[in-house]
């Protein structure tokens, strides 16, 4: 997941889209990364990942804990890329929420 400016706007966009879904007969949904699904269970499921993503980034933040980052990447066939985005998440992140 690629959070480039608000953790915050990442989350209401995805409600969007959840509604957006949920209220129209989509066919096919193009994620900025990865591959396009025609499977209304699947775009579904990415928007229940990508929210349940960020749900433990901020908490581990918040709470200092450590997040699970094995779990994370254990789902991405290219883990460094995606790290790379994680650890510009967390920036994101402990901005937005002001911890340090």
């Amino acid at each position: 997941m690629y959070i480039y400016y608000s953790v915050s706007d990442y989350i209401d966009t995805l409600s969007k889209l959840e509604n957006i879904i949920s209220q129209n007969s989509i066919k096919f949904l193009v994620s900025g990364h990865g591959d396009f699904t025609t499977d209304l269970e699947e775009m579904l499921k990415r928007i229940k990942d990508s929210n349940t993503y960020i749900f433990e980034l901020v908490n581990s933040i918040v709470e200092q804990k450590e997040f699970d980052e094995t779990k994370l990447f254990s789902q991405y066939k290219f883990p460094i890329i995606m790290n790379q985005f994680h650890q510009n998440n967390i920036k994101i992140a402990k901005t937005e929420f002001e911890v340090k």
